[in-house]
């Protein structure tokens, strides 16, 4: 199992924290440039975490994607 470390081949960071999140509605494709785009209504996420345990929306809550 390779661990995190730093050396001359590989970096480690640290991706935790809180982001922004917004989740592609279901049977929508994502588009290339949805990466760079702006997000019109975003959540504040924490990270690690599993979205769908922290919302009461149930449209968010049962979103598999």
């Amino acid at each position: 199992m390779l661990f995190p470390q730093t050396n001359s081949c590989r970096s480690s960071h640290s991706l935790d924290g809180l982001w922004q999140f917004q989740a592609i509605p279901s049977g929508q494709e994502p588009q290339p440039d949805d990466a760079a785009a702006a997000l019109k209504q975003p959540i504040t996420m924490p990270v690690p975490a599993s979205y769908n345990d922290l919302v009461q929306d149930i449209t968010l809550r049962d979103h598999v994607g």
